[in-house]
C-alpha cells in the first residue's frame, strides 16, 4: 500500500549500518580465507581412524619405497581445545557461519550452554563503551541484560496521542553463537531525496525502533488543511476554521506529515507545499509569530539552517513535557515541527531530526519563481480622443441648447447645484472618496421646451467607482416613485412621476446607469405628462455611445517595488509618560488628518486597533494580541507635502518578545501575494507592498515594527505609486525612537 494512503507500513529490514547490535555476519560478504572446520564431536573422530587406511592406500604406490622420515620435531603448540562447559561459548570474530548451522530465525540454544543467569563476558566482546557489569543505559536509566523496559508513565501532550515505546529485542543464536541484546536505541534517521510532485517522499522515515500511535491523524500521512488546523490551532484559536482559513488564503495546496515517539521524545514533522514562495514565506512569519509568543525558552540553532531558528519552552506543561517549535522555508515548502520531550529537552536528538529532514528538503529542484503580481483591471469608457465630451451624445434634430447651464463642473460645484441641504456634503464626500477625475453636462430642449434634458457623465478611476457612484447617488424614488425600463439596458435605472412641479406645468423623470468608468445621470422634463417613449429614445442614444467605447480592459500597471538607502540608524529612547507621546512628530510640511472620531492622535485601543486594520476578522486578532500581551493602542493619520497619506499605530506589549511575535505575526498575514520591502539596515522591521492597487492607482504599503516593549504598524499611500521611499523613511523615525 502506497505511503500517502495513510495506512501504516511495517518498517523495512535494517541493514547492519542501521543496526549496530547485529553480528558480524549481519548482511556482511564472508571475510577472504578458507572456511573453520567444525570441532570434531566422537562419532566424527572414530569414522576418521575408520578411513585413515584407504586414504593412505589411495595416496601412494605399494612398489615404490617410502622416503626416510624426517626427524622427530616436538608439534607446535596449539591451544587446548573448546570443551563445553558452564562458560559461554564465543564466536569466532570475522569468521562466516557453515551453511549447515545456518538458520531462518533464532535457534534453540543448545541445554549444555544453558546458564541460571549471565555469564560475565571478556570485554573483547562487548560493545564499544560498555562493560561486563552487563548495563544498557537507556534513557538515562541502568537495566540489567534480560530485564524488562519499564513503560513511561505520563501525560501526552494534546498534539500528539502516542502508544506506549516498544523495546525491539533481536536474538542471534547457533551452535557458534551467543545472546547479544540491543544498547540503547539509535535515533539516527536518514536523508531522503525529495521529489516535490511527490510531497511524501520528501519525509524522512522514523527511526527503526520508534513507535506510531493508531490515531486518524497518526495513520494519514497527507492531510487536509482542516485536519492540519484542528491538530495545531493557535492560542489565539476561539473558532478552527481560522488557521486552516488563513494556511488556504497563503495558497497551500499539499500537506503531508509523520509523527513517532522515541523513548520519552515524541515528535511531528509537517511538511506544506505552496503554489508560490511568497505564500511559503508568508505562513512561515506567521506562524514563527505564534510560536514566539508561546514558547519564551532558548532559541535553538538547527544544523545547515541560518535562515530560522526553533523556539523552546522554559518549564514543562501540564503534562511535564518541554516543547519545541520551529518552521522554516525551503522554495516553496514550509517545513514545520512540533517536538516534546519528558523531564527535560533533548536537544541532540531534535536537532538530528530537523536538519536531516531539512538537508532533504534541500535536495528538492527550485520552484520556478513566482510569476509577478497581475495589475488591478476594470473597464473604462475609452472616448475618442480620450476626451470626456466625445461620450455625449449629439443633441436631437431641432433642439435648442438650455441657456444658463454649465457644461463643466467640479465636485463642489455639481453636488451645490443637484442636491440641497446636508445632502450637499455628503455628495461632497462620495465625489471626492471615488475619486471623480471629470464631470461634464450637456442640456437642450425642443418643441419650445415642452421636452428637455440634461446630461450628466461622471467619469471614475474604475468601474467599481462608478458602479458605487450609482449605488450612493440614486435611489430618488420618493422623488420619482414611478419606474420605467431602457429597452436593451437592463441595467438602467428609470423612475418618473407624473405630478406637477410645483407652480409650473412640467413632471420629471430621471435615468442612471453605470456603464464602465462612467457614472450616467440624465434628467427629463415634459410638459403635463411624462414621455416615457421619447425618454427611452434618447436614453437609449448616450447608453449606445458610452457602450461602443466601453470595450478594452485595462488595468493600473503595479509600480515597480524599490529599497531605498536609508540615513544610519541611530537608536533613541521614548522617555514619555503615555504611549502617544511615542509616536513619531509628523514630517516636516506634513497636515495632520481629521476624523469624525476626534483629535489627532486617537486612542483606538487594543480592540480599536484590530478593528480599524484587521476590520473582516477583528476578533480572532483581538484575541491574539491580548493573549500575546498587548495592552494599548494609540494612532495618528497625517497627509504630507508631497501627496503620500500615512497612519501610525502604536501598541504596547508587556515583553519585547511578545511585540517582536505581534510584528512577525502581522507581517506574515499581509505578505501572501505581496512583495516584500524589507530593509536590511532597518533592525526589527518587516515591509510589505500589497499585492492590489487602490482607485488612485496606489498601492498599499505596509511596514510592521518592533523596539523594547512597543510594535508599531504603518500603512502609506500616494496615489500612482509603491511609496516605498516615504514609508521606510517613516518607519526608521519610528523606529529609532523605540529601540532605546
Amino acid at each position: 500500500m502506497s505511503e500517502d494512503s495513510g495506512e501504516n507500513r511495517s518498517p523495512e529490514a535494517p541493514t547492519a549500518a542501521q543496526n549496530p547490535q547485529a553480528g558480524p555476519w549481519y548482511g556482511a560478504q564472508p571475510p577472504p580465507g578458507p572456511a573453520p572446520t567444525p570441532p570434531a564431536g566422537p562419532d566424527q573422530t572414530q569414522a576418521s581412524a575408520q578411513q585413515a587406511p584407504a586414504q593412505s592406500q589411495a595416496s601412494g604406490s605399494w612398489s615404490t619405497p617410502a622416503p626416510p622420515l624426517p626427524p622427530l620435531q616436538p608439534p607446535p603448540l596449539q591451544p587446548p581445545p573448546i570443551v563445553p562447559g558452564p562458560a559461554p561459548l564465543q564466536p569466532p570474530v570475522q569468521a562466516p557461519m557453515p551453511e549447515q548451522y545456518l538458520q531462518q530465525g533464532p535457534a534453540p540454544i543448545p541445554e549444555q550452554y544453558m546458564q541460571s543467569g549471565p555469564a560475565p563476558m571478556p570485554d573483547q566482546f562487548m560493545p564499544p563503551g560498555y562493560s561486563g557489569a552487563y548495563a544498557v543505559p537507556l534513557q538515562g536509566q541502568t537495566m540489567a541484560y534480560g530485564a524488562e523496559q519499564p513503560t513511561a508513565k505520563r501525560r501526552r501532550p494534546r498534539w500528539l496521542v502516542i502508544g506506549a515505546p516498544v523495546l525491539v529485542v533481536a536474538l542471534a543464536a547457533g551452535a557458534y553463537g551467543v545472546v547479544r541484546l540491543l544498547s540503547s536505541p539509535n535515533p539516527n534517521v536518514t536523508k531522503v531525496q525529495c521529489l516535490p510532485q511527490k510531497l511524501s517522499s520528501c519525509l524522512v522515515a522514523a527511526p527503526g525502533s520508534a513507535s506510531v500511535d493508531t490515531s486518524d491523524w497518526a495513520k494519514s500521512v497527507s492531510v487536509s488543511s482542516s485536519a492540519y488546523a484542528a491538530e495545531f490551532a493557535d492560542s489565539a484559536e476561539n473558532e478552527q476554521p481560522e488557521v486552516s482559513s488563513t494556511v488556504t488564503g497563503d495558497g497551500v495546496k499539499t500537506i503531508v506529515h509523520r509523527d513517532w515517539t522515541f523513548g520519552s521524545d515524541q515528535v511531528d514533522i509537517i511538511l506544506l507545499q505552496f503554489h508560490t514562495i511568497q505564500g511559503a514565506h508568508a505562513w512561515a512569519q506567521d506562524r514563527n509569530g505564534e510560536f514566539l509568543a508561546t514558547d519564551a525558552g532558548p532559541q535553538l540553532a538547527v544544523p545547515g539552517d541560518s535562515t530560522a531558528k526553533a523556539y523552546s519552552s522554559s518549564s514543562p506543561n501540564s503534562s511535564g513535557d518541554y516543547v519545541a517549535h520551529y518552521i522554516t522555508t525551503v522554495g516553496n515548502i514550509d517545513l514545520e515541527i512540533h517536538y516534546a520531550s519528558q523531564g527535560s529537552l533533548q536537544q541532540q536528538n531534535f536537532q538530528q531530526w530537523a536538519s536531516t529532514e531539512y538537508a532533504s528538503l534541500s535536495t528538492a529542484t527550485a520552484p520556478a519563481p513566482d510569476p509577478s503580481p497581475t495589475p488591478t483591471t476594470f473597464q473604462a469608457a475609452t472616448c475618442p480622443g480620450s476626451t470626456l465630451s466625445n461620450c455625449l451624445m449629439t443633441m436631437p434634430s431641432g433642439s435648442v441648447v438650455l441657456p444658463g447651464l454649465p457644461s463643466t463642473y467640479t465636485n463642489d460645484s455639481y453636488a451645490t447645484a443637484n442636491y440641497t441641504g446636508a445632502g450637499i456634503t455628503d455628495v461632497e464626500q462620495t465625489l471626492s472618496t471615488d475619486q471623480v477625475t471629470s464631470i461634464l453636462a450637456e442640456a437642450w430642449g425642443t418643441d419650445a421646451f415642452a421636452e428637455a434634458s440634461q446630461v450628466d457623465v461622471l467619469q471614475t478611476r474604475t468601474d467599481s467607482q462608478a458602479q458605487n457612484l450609482l449605488t450612493s447617488l440614486g435611489g430618488t424614488t420618493t422623488t420619482y416613485p414611478d419606474s420605467f425600463s431602457v429597452p436593451g439596458y437592463p441595467q438602467a435605472e428609470g423612475s418618473y412621476t407624473n405630478t406637477l412641479t410645483s407652480g409650473s406645468d412640467l413632471v420629471g423623470g430621471l435615468v442612471e446607469a453605470q456603464v464602465g468608468n462612467i457614472y450616467l445621470a440624465m434628467w427629463f422634463t415634459f410638459a403635463d405628462t411624462f414621455d416615457t417613449l421619447t425618454a427611452q429614445s434618447w436614453a437609449a442614444t448616450e447608453l449606445n455611445l458610452l457602450t461602443l467605447h466601453t470595450q478594452s480592459h485595462w488595468g493600473f500597471p503595479i509600480p515597480t517595488v524599490s529599497v531605498p538607502a536609508l540615513a544610519p540608524f541611530a537608536a533613541d529612547a521614548c522617555t514619555a509618560s503615555t504611549l502617544g507621546g511615542c509616536l513619531m512628530a509628523l514630517p516636516s510640511g506634513a497636515k495632520a488628518s481629521t476624523s469624525a472620531a476626534g483629535a489627532n492622535p486617537q486612542d483606538p485601543g487594543v480592540d480599536g486597533f484590530a478593528d480599524q486594520v484587521y476590520s473582516s476578522r477583528s476578533g480572532y486578532e483581538q484575541t491574539w494580541l491580548n493573549n500575546d500581551g498587548a495592552t494599548d493602542a494609540v494612532s495618528e493619520s497625517w497627509t504630507a507635502s508631497d501627496g503620500a497619506r500615512a497612519t501610525d499605530y502604536l501598541l504596547r506589549f508587556a515583553s519585547g518578545r511578545q511585540a517582536q511575535a505581534a510584528a512577525l505575526q502581522e507581517a506574515g498575514d499581509d505578505l501572501a501575494g505581496a512583495q516584500s520591502c524589507t530593509a536590511s539596515s532597518l533592525p526589527g522591521t518587516y515591509c510589505v507592498v500589497l499585492p492590489e492597487n487602490d482607485s488612485t492607482g496606489s498601492v498599499p504599503v505596509w511596514v510592521f515594527g518592533w523596539g523594547a516593549k512597543y510594535g508599531f504598524a504603518l500603512e502609506v499611500t500616494k496615489a500612482d505609486s509603491a511609496d516605498t521611499a516615504d514609508a521606510l523613511k517613516w518607519a526608521e523615525i519610528q523606529a529609532e525612537l523605540l529601540a532605546g
